[in-house]
């Protein structure tokens, strides 16, 4: 005969993560990360080296509860110290991939490719590599996947110890380009990440979405794992490409 033992959920001190009803409603305020049990996979892994890219409306970097798991582009990091710093930013393409001082991402929303040859190195190119939040929708997706736990403050996220690839693909608006979005998120595979969320869908139904499905097949064939929304509108997920895939 042996012993056995309860399931411990892991002592973080995340607030949010003991209370409920701070919104009104009757059930726990993190009532996602008890849905999906991820308390009960913490002591064996946060997502220690995982990097998820949030396709969406950008990051804030700084927010007190995301800044610490931030993802810092190795071939952009200028001084190698694994930080985000000014210096870093130095106007040049450092790592050969086209993107001007992609530090922690990309702003491909208010980016514009002028002469059309794929790239953003042009001398007439409109390049952002700053994909600040003005919208708010990018920073919660941010935080619901990785916001930092036991640090006394907010949230915990599912993966709180992933790394966040912040790529900005809607305006302040919260309406994007199609084309926009599918280049941040082969942006996301061809440099590294190995989850791609994207918390969007078309504003009408639409059932075929050659564009996504192309897209896709890239990234299937690159090994990253593609993460979308689905019955957020209500609609059957046949109405939803590349949800119905």
């Amino acid at each position: 005969d042996y012993d056995i033992d309860l399931d411990q959920l892991v002592p973080f001190d995340d607030p949010f993560l003991a209370s409920s009803g701070s919104w009104g409603q009757p059930y726990a305020d993190l009532w996602g990360i008890e849905s999906v049990r991820a308390a009960q996979v913490w002591d064996r892994t946060r997502g220690e080296g995982v990097v998820v890219a949030v396709v969406d409306s950008g990051l804030d970097p700084d927010h007190p509860d995301i800044a610490e798991n931030v993802w810092v582009n190795p071939g952009e990091d200028v001084d190698g110290d694994g930080v985000a710093s000014p210096a870093d930013y130095n106007g040049l393409d450092d790592d050969g991939n086209g993107f001007i001082d992609d530090l922690i991402g990309f702003d491909f929303a208010n980016s514009v490719d002028v002469d059309a040859d794929g790239f953003l190195d042009g001398p007439e190119d409109i390049s952002d590599p700053d994909p600040f939040d003005d919208n708010g929708h990018g920073t919660h997706i941010a935080g619901t996947i990785a916001a930092v736990a036991n640090n006394g403050i907010g949230i915990v996220g599912v993966a709180p110890r992933a790394r966040i690839m912040a790529l900005k693909g809607f305006p302040a608006t919260g309406s994007g380009k199609a084309s926009d979005l599918w280049r941040a998120v082969l942006y996301a595979a061809e440099n590294g990440a190995d989850v791609i969320n994207a918390s969007w869908s078309c504003s009408t139904p639409c059932p075929a979405n050659p564009l996504a499905e192309e897209s896709l097949e890239i990234i299937e064939a690159l090994g990253a794992v593609f993460v979308t929304s689905a019955g957020n509108s209500t609609d059957d997920v046949v109405c939803r490409s590349p949800e119905s895939r």
